[in-house]
Order: C-alpha cells, then structure tokens, then sequence
C-alpha cells in the first residue's frame, strides 16, 4: 500500500511531484511566495489530487509540506509564515493562501497558528483606538470596541435622518405643516382632494330604469316581476324571445 509502483490507477510519487511542480509559480526572489495556479478552493487554498492515500490531503500548500518537509502530525495545522510578516495583507485578498514555498509553511498546533495570526498581538486597531477588556474577537482577527460603537451611532442616526425626512411628507408627497406632526391628522391636502371629489367619482344612488336594453318602454303593463325577488324583465322582451324559441324548434 505504501510503495511508489505504479498501477492502472496510482501515480508514482515522482510522477505526482511532477504534476504538483507544474502547477506552481517559482519567483525569483529568495523571500518571494511560489503561488499555486492550480484549482482555487472557496476557502482559497489551492487544490490538488494528488490520488494516492500516503498523499490524501487535497490541499495544495499541505501536500507541499508533506513532500517536501514532512508529515503532519494529526490535527495539526499549517501556518503560512509569510502571511504572518505581511503587515499590509488584508483577509478579502489574502494571496499567501496560494503560497507552497516550504520554507514559508511550519506545522503547528491549532492554538498556536492562532496566536501567530496577524494582529492578534496589534495593542490599537487601524483607526488608532486602543484594544481594551471590551474587545472582541472574530475567529482570528480583532474587533474594536470603539469603532464598532461608533458604525451603530452612524447607523442610527442615518435611520434618524430617514424617518425625520419622511415625517414632512404625506405618502402622496404633499407637504405637512408643523401642526401635523403632533396631531397626527390626515393631510390637509388629501382630506381636501377626497371631500372635494369629481362628480362623477362620488357613489350615486340607485335610479330606477324606464327602458329595457332593447328600448322597450317598461311600464305596469309592460314589466313582469319574477315571483319571489325584487328582479324584473321586459314582457315584450320574453313573448320575442319565446317566438323565436319556437320557430328554432319547428325549423329543427
């Protein structure tokens, strides 16, 4: 299981040194970082399969370590020192991630890759507030009190702002007097525009028709009242419509 011959399915391990190097941008200055222009995981690490279960990990700059330096004891991580020389790198653009200089990765436990973390030994953030008992963390990297205080009072005060602009205006958009705010009424304008509504949007009442839908005039005689409702039809109306129902019937 552990040997380098090669089968159907297994790379020998020169083969799979060979395949890890062609993915690797070798710089020229001795301090440069070799990035890997592999596969990009979401963490951005780089990725490799490298198919073999002496070289299970997937993970590019882990795999260096391991052909390069050695193995990785379990739970075991892999610090980028270079990353942590690196005072203008932020965690959006971290590049150091893609680095597999081996000279660059030691093998640490989980604690103390945390403790090398860049600015976990900062005494003042990038504002220049001071780190104090309230500070906080947020995995490796951390949050200042201070600033933090001062994203929620401009926050607050931008809501303020938006709700002050919002109290001068109706949801039409007609100005509000001064009154208006402490009274809470109704617009004067909009109370204005709905009693003075156009004729022909009022509710009219009910009128009584004179005349069916073909002109027949609807008189005592002429109106027949279906028993039982208030509905009533045109009686010249349904004699038409039975003399048409029959000659349909004596044309069939």
């Amino acid at each position: 299981m552990g040997d380098d011959t090669c089968s159907s399915k297994r790379a020998t391990l020169p083969v799979l040194t060979e395949r890890f190097w062609a993915r690797v941008a070798v710089a020229t200055d001795p301090d440069s970082c070799w990035l890997w222009t592999g596969s990009i995981g979401q963490d951005r690490y780089g990725r490799f399969s490298s198919g073999r279960p002496l070289l299970g990990e997937t993970r590019a700059h882990r795999i260096s370590h391991v052909l390069f330096v050695g193995p990785i004891p379990d739970g075991y991580e892999v610090d980028h020192q270079c990353h942590n020389r690196d005072r203008a790198c932020r965690p959006d653009t971290c590049m150091h991630r893609r680095c597999i200089r081996p000279d660059h990765l030691d093998a640490v436990p989980p604690r103390l890759n945390g403790q090398r973390a860049r600015g976990s030994t900062d005494t003042h953030c990038p504002r220049g507030h001071e780190y104090g008992d309230r500070t906080q963390k947020n995995g490796r990297w951390q949050i200042c009190a201070t600033c933090q205080q001062d994203s929620v009072r401009r926050y607050q005060q931008r809501q303020k702002d938006r709700r002050a602009a919002e109290a001068t205006r109706c949801p039409k958009g007609h100005s509000l007097p001064d009154s208006w705010l402490t009274t809470r009424r109704m617009c004067p304008q909009c109370h204005e525009e709905r009693v003075r509504k156009p004729a022909q949007t009022q509710r009219r009442a009910y009128v009584l028709k004179t005349h069916c839908q073909r002109g027949h005039e609807l008189t005592q005689d002429n109106t027949y009242w279906h028993p039982g409702s208030l509905q009533r039809s045109c009686r010249t109306c349904r004699r038409e419509n039975a003399a048409a129902y029959r000659d349909r019937q004596k044309a069939a």
